[in-house]
C-alpha cells in the first residue's frame, strides 16, 4: 500500500503574493475592458457625427437630383412613360452611385407604377442622404399622425422619404390617389431661420 503524502500548507507570504498578483491581473483586465469600451464609444460618436454631416454635392450630383425630381413629378401624376424616360436618362448620365444607378435602370424598365415606385423608393433613400443639409432641397415624407391629407388605404409605410425642390407637396408614391399626402421633414435652411416680420 502506498503511503499518502500529507498536503503541504502554503506559506502565508506565498498566499499573499498569489492574491496580490490575481488582484493586479483583475485590475488590468478591468482597465483593458473599460478602455476598450471608452474607445468604442468615441468611435461610435465620431461615426454618428460624420454621418450627419451634409454630403458635398458636385454639379453632377445636382444634375442627378434635378433629373430625380422630374421622375418624382411624373410619378406624382401617375405618368409611367414619362417616369421611365426620365429614369433612363438618369441611368445613362449618372453612374457615380451604384444604388441610384441600379434603381434608375430598374425604374426605366418597370412594367407598372407599383414597380416604378418600388425602384424610386430605393433611389429616394440615397437622394435623401445626399440632399440633407442643403438649402435648395426639401426632404418630405409621411408622418401618419401629422399628415394633412389622411389617405384611405395609405401605403406610405412601405416607402421612404423623398426629396423635392418645391414646397408644394406632390407625393410620388401615392400619385393621384393622394397627391398631397406628406409633410416637410427638412425645410430649406433659408426658411428654417427666417427672421420674424417687423411691425
Amino acid at each position: 500500500m502506498k503511503k499518502r503524502r500529507p498536503r503541504e500548507r502554503p506559506n502565508t507570504a506565498t498566499l499573499l503574493k498569489e492574491i496580490r498578483s490575481a488582484a493586479t491581473l483583475d485590475r488590468r483586465r478591468l482597465k483593458l475592458i473599460f478602455g476598450a469600451a471608452f474607445l468604442a464609444a468615441i468611435a461610435l460618436a465620431g461615426l454618428l457625427i460624420w454621418s450627419s454631416l451634409p454630403v458635398k454635392l458636385t454639379e453632377v450630383d445636382r444634375a442627378m437630383l434635378k433629373q430625380y425630381d422630374s421622375i418624382r413629378v411624373a410619378l406624382s401624376h401617375d405618368d409611367l412613360a414619362l417616369a421611365e424616360k426620365a429614369a433612363a436618362t438618369l441611368a445613362d448620365s449618372y453612374q457615380k452611385r451604384r444604388a441610384i444607378f441600379g434603381a434608375a435602370q430598374a425604374l426605366s424598365k418597370a412594367d407598372s407604377l407599383e414597380a416604378a415606385r418600388e425602384a424610386f423608393s430605393t433611389m429616394s433613400a440615397e437622394a435623401v442622404r445626399m440632399a440633407r443639409g442643403h438649402k435648395e432641397y426639401y426632404v418630405v415624407g409621411c408622418s401618419m399622425n401629422q399628415c394633412p391629407a389622411p389617405c384611405v388605404n395609405c401605403q406610405m409605410s412601405r416607402f421612404s422619404d423623398w426629396v423635392q425642390t418645391d414646397p408644394a407637396i406632390a407625393n410620388p408614391f401615392m400619385g393621384k390617389a393622394s397627391p398631397h399626402c406628406g409633410v416637410i421633414k427638412q425645410q430649406r435652411l433659408t426658411q428654417q431661420f427666417k427672421r420674424p416680420a417687423s411691425t
